[in-house]
């Protein structure tokens, strides 16, 4: 009789505990719903014709836009133009019927996500791929031969798993030269076409990579940034990398120039270009678990400037792949010792970005002495990222106080929002900051918008002539608040490149991921 009772109490609280997330769940639910366009007679009649098209289409369900298009047409509606279409498109891929990828339709997503990705990426299948994870058409027909291999290869670049390129050059073995010691590419299948699969590579890492030796950079100059996540979130960087390395790929490829090389190993990559090198690097820490991203960028005396605005550019990359594959993940830039660098020791201390922040608001700017705790030697803050070159550098960066409020990246506005809209017991929230900005007849309109008030409030702040990244930290630390601060050191763009420096890349990372705000 007793477990009968403790069975119904449970089942009461869970009965109770149901009902309750369903009425919680409603609202948000129906606001969705009304969001959502209803579907319509097109869209109903695509829905019963799609069967059959799977049908027809059965060992690789991939159609292109076009030829989805044209077929529709012939077998649906022949009167339906492209604004149909995008509508069309957009609710099959909210309702699961279709999946969307660049060019292509794929018109069975269980189809992709079991019989294709499940089986690629399974265990079994990685422990038997090739080490380098470089495959020609016919061998990876012969491993996958469920489907035609190029049809197959053409999806599985879409979804960024791989990418094609001429040829699988290796470093065999090094060369002597005056200059130092140089790697000789060779390439394995002579020129065939290949498609490279980063999550395959597990070649280790081959010495004589970043030596110390080299005479090239005996003299050389250094500098690097290390990125990580927030706590919680470090575990995500590891899936993320290979997507990075056949970004780099694409990169390279992109460049025609037969000075640009890249060489890949499992968790790392290697590019060149010219004399100037760069390390990118997964990394993580054995003692905590921590995982980081360090780009690493050395190259000779009196190539400084080139040297940042590869840096920039490796950093640009980076910010790309982690917008596209985690575009909600903030991501915190941590400076490296340019001194550890040069002198090749290990552990390389890192500045936090907060300390840096920080450092760049005081009077001196990007002169402001930072101390390097395990050389116990003083760095400024412009030796850490101009690589030697600190007057060229210094013309065409700007600090926190020469930045917009509109270069705040999306997550960035979205933090701050979480910490200021609510009301605070102290009145220290977005309507006191209002205030402090010299806002108080914009308090009135901000009530009265239908989002985010800290978000309208930024938005009107930005239209004032002398606001900037720096004078908000300012005038939130004169509010006592502290924590929204801390989020703007912490993921706030340190500093700004100038149009005119001739850099392809002008944004630092923060910035390229913003929105405008509204």
């Amino acid at each position: 009789m007793a477990v009968k009772q403790v069975n119904s109490s449970r089942s009461s609280a869970t009965l109770f505990g149901y009902k309750g997330y369903k009425l919680l769940m409603e609202p948000p639910h129906q606001e969705f719903g009304q969001g959502m366009r209803q579907m319509t007679g097109f869209c109903e009649a695509v829905v019963q014709w799609l069967p059959s098209l799977r049908k027809s289409a059965e060992s690789i369900p991939v159609m292109s836009w076009e030829a989805f298009i044209d077929e529709a047409r012939d077998q649906v509606n022949p009167l339906a133009n492209h604004d149909h279409f995008s509508i069309l498109f957009s609710q099959l891929e909210q309702m699961g019927e279709v999946i969307l990828i660049g060019n292509l339709i794929i018109l069975s997503p269980s189809w992709l996500c079991s019989q294709v990705l499940g089986q690629l990426l399974s265990v079994d299948f990685i422990t038997h791929a090739r080490i380098t994870g470089c495959y020609p058409v016919d061998d990876f027909q012969v491993a996958f031969p469920e489907a035609d291999a190029m049809a197959m290869l053409e999806v599985l670049e879409a979804l960024q798993l791989c990418i094609q390129w001429p040829g699988s050059p290796y470093l065999s073995r090094p060369v002597s030269t005056e200059s130092g010691d140089l790697w000789e590419l060779e390439c394995e299948n002579d020129g065939e076409l290949e498609y490279e699969f980063p999550c395959y590579n597990f070649v280790e890492r081959i010495e004589g990579l970043w030596e110390s030796t080299d005479k090239r950079y005996s003299e050389g100059v250094y500098g690097g940034v290390r990125l990580k996540s927030p706590p919680g979130t470090t575990h995500m960087l590891h899936c993320i990398f290979p997507r990075l390395q056949i970004e780099l790929r694409r990169t390279v490829l992109g460049y025609y120039d037969w000075q640009s090389d890249l060489y890949q190993w499992l968790g790392g990559s290697k590019m060149c270009f010219g004399a100037i090198e760069s390390l990118i690097t997964f990394e993580k820490d054995c003692d905590n678990g921590e995982e980081s991203i360090d780009v690493k960028v050395r190259g000779p005396t009196g190539t400084g400037k080139n040297c940042f605005l590869f840096l920039e550019e490796l950093l640009g990359i980076i910010d790309m792949v982690m917008l596209d594959v985690v575009p909600g993940l903030l991501i915190e830039k941590y400076l490296m010792s340019a001194y550890d660098l040069r002198t090749h020791v290990n552990p390389v201390y890192c500045y936090p970005p907060d300390m840096l922040m920080k450092a760049s608001l005081e009077n001196s700017g990007f002169d402001t002495q930072l101390w390097n705790l395990l050389a116990n030697m003083p760095e400024t803050l412009l030796q850490l990222f101009s690589f030697d070159a600190d007057l060229e550098v210094k013309e065409f960066v700007c600090n926190s106080y020469g930045i917009s409020i509109e270069m705040l990246s999306t997550l960035c506005v979205q933090r701050l929002c979480t910490l200021l809209d609510p009301p605070d017991p102290h009145g220290r929230d977005w309507c006191m900051l209002a205030v402090q900005l010299g806002l108080t007849n914009k308090i009135s309109a901000i009530e009265n918008s239908q989002h985010s008030r800290t978000s309208a409030l930024l938005h009107h702040y930005a239209q004032e002539p002398d606001s900037s990244i720096g004078a908000l930290i300012d005038k939130l630390n004169v509010l006592g608040r502290s924590d929204a601060a801390g989020v703007l050191m912490r993921y706030a763009p340190l500093y700004k490149v100038a149009t005119d420096s001739g850099s392809p890349s002008q944004l630092t990372p923060t910035e390229s991921s913003r929105t405008p705000i509204r």
